[in-house]
């Protein structure tokens, strides 16, 4: 064999097994995935923009498109989505009292503000997936089944001088089967908000 042959056969070796280990890294995810030993999250947007970091956004406080007590889910959320656009986006402020669109969006307007993110959330569940919650049991929480915390929110984004919609993202997150004791919902939703920022600016949040 030749000398440029042995170069080629070696950088073709090397190159498949960078293949092979790559797509044995996403095969091993997706099965964790598929077993729900690996949370799991995504985004879905009807379109495709970034928004740029220099951007003034507002945030509006979450509005809850189910009855029920979830207060700590609605908290989580807009903890975590603070959170989250706090750190991409230098000019960020956030509407503190509850408001109807039509509010947050003069509220946002009087602040100089380009965009409002108004969050939905629709889906919470908080179930029996700890060591110490699947121990415990039915008998302390009555009302959980033992599955993977899951949630699923709306994202919409409106520009403040027009009231235009602009964008609207689906986000869900599942957490994982046999959680960490330390493990809260919470992480579920600042992981969640965190897929949603890398989303809309490409650029990923701490």
């Amino acid at each position: 064999m030749s000398g440029a042959m042995r170069v080629v056969c070696s950088t073709l070796c090397l190159i498949l097994s960078a293949c092979t280990a790559e797509y044995a890294a996403d095969v091993a995810a997706t099965s964790l995935e598929r077993v729900r030993l690996k949370s799991h999250f995504k985004v879905e947007r009807r379109v495709t923009w970034t928004v740029p970091a220099a951007t003034r956004v507002y945030l509006a406080p979450p509005e809850d498109l189910r009855p029920g007590p979830r207060h700590r889910n609605i908290r989580a959320l807009r903890r975590s989505l603070d959170l989250a656009l706090r750190q991409a986006f230098p000019a960020y402020d956030t509407i503190n009292a509850a408001a109807t669109l039509k509010q947050a969006l003069e509220a946002a307007a009087r602040g100089g503000g380009d965009l409002l993110f108004l969050p939905k959330l629709v889906v919470a569940q908080n179930n029996l997936n700890s060591e110490r919650e699947i121990a415990e049991g039915r008998p302390l929480h009555p009302t959980a089944s033992y599955a993977p915390d899951r949630t699923f929110f709306q994202v919409l984004i409106y520009e403040v001088r027009s009231g235009l919609l602009l964008d609207v993202a689906n986000v869900s997150g599942r957490g994982r089967m046999f959680a960490p004791d330390g493990e809260l919902p919470l992480d579920l939703y600042r992981a969640a908000a965190r897929e949603y920022v890398y989303a809309i600016t490409a650029d990923r949040v701490g």
